[in-house]
């Protein structure tokens, strides 16, 4: 086995593991019966993500990657579908959020299937990909005004926070095997 292969299993499984990081806070919205004090944003960034990365991974031709974003995809879908069953008082936010991470979505994938040449659509959705890792990156910060404000942490998804730190890490070791520069900078 390859370091290649190794990185794409590992990188693999610690994305899912990544992904799977929602469960415990829907589990949260579940007992509370609400999603207040919860933000559903990372789960939105994840949905635009997951999205945006199987598209690129669609153009690279990257069974690794198609996999694994199809899997956050699902996830991600199935965690917001769980934000809004629950009631909020962030519910009209949430929308809007919601409105806007589908309008880009919808928006940079016509984008790629109007653009008549490959590479400058793989770069550009590319870069895109990475701007949207980033915000995926920072989503959880979201909730750091409530913690300010109430002096708890408990509102930061930390198991979220951390694969998040080793995922990277994994995915840019990956990008640099398959000799891919958007890769390594997610």
């Amino acid at each position: 086995m390859d370091t290649k292969d190794l990185l794409s299993i590992t990188g693999s499984l610690t994305t899912i593991l990544q992904f799977l990081a929602g469960i415990p806070i829907c589990r949260d919205i579940w007992r509370k019966g609400s999603t207040d004090g919860i933000s559903g944003l990372p789960f939105l960034a994840g949905v635009l993500g997951c999205s945006l990365w199987f598209r690129y991974s669609l153009i690279l031709q990257d069974q690794t990657m198609c996999l694994v974003n199809l899997i956050g995809l699902i996830l991600q879908v199935c965690y917001v579908l769980i934000y809004l069953l629950y009631p909020s008082t962030q519910k009209a936010t949430f929308h809007r959020q919601l409105g806007t991470i589908l309008a880009i979505l919808f928006g940079v994938i016509y984008y790629c299937s109007i653009e008549p040449k490959v590479d400058i659509a793989k770069f550009r959705l590319g870069v895109i990909c990475c701007l949207t890792t980033l915000f995926f990156c920072a989503s959880p910060l979201a909730s750091l005004r409530d913690v300010i404000r109430m002096k708890n942490t408990a509102p930061l998804p930390f198991p979220l926070i951390l694969l998040t730190a080793l995922v990277t890490g994994q995915w840019y070791l990956y990008g640099v095997c398959i000799g891919d520069s958007v890769v390594q900078k997610q």
